[in-house]
């Protein structure tokens, strides 16, 4: 797989269900200060309150790149970046970041430049 292009878009209630897929991955758990597993009612209720928020950003990483064998164009989302603004310092921002299970260890985004993985 060669990836063209990618976009970050906001979250949308569409990508709740992949987010806590992605959340309740073992390898997520182990990074997070909560390394349970999340239920999905209150991973929805989190979703809905983030969406919400303003002093949060929920984004949604999609790349998107051409299978030259079968000549079809493919779109996929790899990945979350949440910004927490803070509430004690307006200027300052916590990042969340976190890539579904696909995305990671491909050497992709290493670079600034997503054409080849590493």
């Amino acid at each position: 797989m060669s990836v063209k292009d990618v976009s970050f878009r906001l979250a949308t209630a569409a990508d709740k269900r992949d987010l806590w897929i992605w959340r309740n991955d073992e390898t997520t758990r182990r990074m997070m200060k909560n390394t349970d597993l999340i239920p999905w009612e209150v991973h929805s209720a989190w979703f809905d309150r983030v969406l919400q928020n303003p002093n949060r950003i929920l984004l949604i990483g999609e790349a998107q790149w051409t299978d030259p064998s079968q000549d079809t164009r493919h779109q996929e989302k790899f990945g979350m970046v949440r910004f927490d603004q803070q509430p004690l310092h307006k200027d300052a921002w916590e990042v969340s970041i976190n890539l579904q299970v696909g995305w990671r260890h491909q050497g992709y985004f290493m670079r600034g430049d997503v054409t080849d993985p590493i």
